[in-house]
């Protein structure tokens, strides 16, 4: 039924949503500390590359032999491939600062808590989303893959039963619920974009 398709896409749209949060509460903390401290990045950056080159598949495997939990192992899949980039987007920006703001912060005696609060963290908002942008085109197409694995439920489990029956209209009209889905997590950040962003002059606007 169209109600019983919906819960199919709700699912995945869910699953990606708490794993792309947590990525990038992760993510985003790993990237400050990267961009701020020379000697984290020094130790996590290429380490952050190499998690990078591992295929998606591999990791798939992996996580099918680590974890027992089909929810389990489909947030792992989707926080490993998707958090590296969240860390390394949010150290290129935070290296990337007018070192001019950060002196006339300190010309005012802020410290470090009101420096991350009112110069980093407003200065890095362009390449935050850009992240989110990169990483929800990523990560529903991750998704897909690791519902294949053991899940019961989801649009990755209705598109293998498409494929097990040769239906493909089934399986083209899931794949333009996919998109359709992340037109729509696009949308919200354009939204969201345009909320953060809005002061700035027309010309600046990515």
């Amino acid at each position: 039924s169209q109600c019983d398709q919906l819960i199919h896409l709700f699912v995945t749209a869910l699953r990606v949503l708490v794993a792309v949060v947590v990525s990038f509460v992760l993510g985003a903390a790993l990237g400050i500390a990267m961009g701020s401290i020379d000697s984290v990045r020094e130790y996590a950056k290429p380490m952050l590359h190499f998690i990078q080159g591992i295929p998606a598949l591999s990791w798939v495997i992996f996580a099918v032999i680590w974890f027992s939990t089909v929810e389990l192992r489909i947030g792992f899949i989707l926080l490993i491939v998707t958090m590296p980039s969240f860390a390394l987007y949010i150290d290129g920006a935070v290296r990337g600062i007018n070192l001019d703001l950060i002196h006339l912060g300190q010309a005012f005696r802020t410290n470090r808590m009101q420096q991350y609060r009112m110069i980093i963290i407003p200065a890095i908002i362009p390449e935050v989303i850009s992240s989110w942008v990169v990483n929800l085109g990523t990560a529903v197409r991750i998704a897909m893959v690791a519902e294949l694995i053991g899940s019961n439920i989801g649009v990755g489990f209705q598109l293998l039963n498409a494929q097990a029956v040769f239906d493909m209209a089934g399986a083209i009209a899931w794949t333009l619920c996919l998109v359709a889905l992340l037109s729509l997590f696009q949308a919200m950040i354009n939204v969201l974009e345009g909320r953060l962003l809005g002061w700035r002059p027309k010309g600046e606007q990515p």
